[in-house]
């Protein structure tokens, strides 16, 4: 009798497939929207989504990795936390949708509020101040200091 497979930790493996999955789309908005516009890279708004791809494709690889490992160990195998993942992704898509309507700062701040506050923060005045801070000082930082323009 052959030896049984062991097989991946299933939540581990199916989070890196998501990832993965958002890497690759990521990265082919990322450069389709770049090459449609026609300027420089270091100029582009696409040239942070298109870092931000190929971060989570190592990330991706170590997930499916470490689902594949922890699958050999037989442990107890952790629960993929479905509805929390899909309301932060909705939240993103929203976020992504309302972006052109509302500009960078005003939907950031709402997304960041709104994220904190579903995370668990309570706390009314570290809401406020990190929602407003982190976006006005990506703005400053990136708009205005290094000349790259945000979507």
């Amino acid at each position: 009798m052959e030896p049984r497979q062991a097989k991946p930790n299933r939540s581990t493996y199916i989070e890196g497939l998501v990832f993965l999955a958002f890497s690759i789309a990521l990265l082919i908005y990322a450069l389709f929207n770049h090459y449609q516009n026609d300027g420089e890279w270091k100029q582009s708004p696409y040239l942070f989504p298109l870092l931000i791809a190929l971060f989570f494709l190592p990330l991706a690889v170590v997930l499916l990795r470490q689902g594949k490992a922890e699958g050999k160990k037989q442990n107890s195998p952790a629960t993929l936390q479905y509805k929390d993942t899909a309301i932060v992704a909705l939240t993103t898509l929203i976020y992504m949708a309302v972006m052109p309507f509302v500009g960078f700062l005003g939907s950031s701040v709402i997304f960041l509020a709104v994220l904190i506050w579903y995370l668990g923060e309570r706390n009314t005045v570290r809401i406020i101040l990190i929602s407003i801070l982190f976006p006005l000082v990506m703005y400053v930082l990136f708009a205005r200091m290094l000349h790259v323009m945000l979507p």
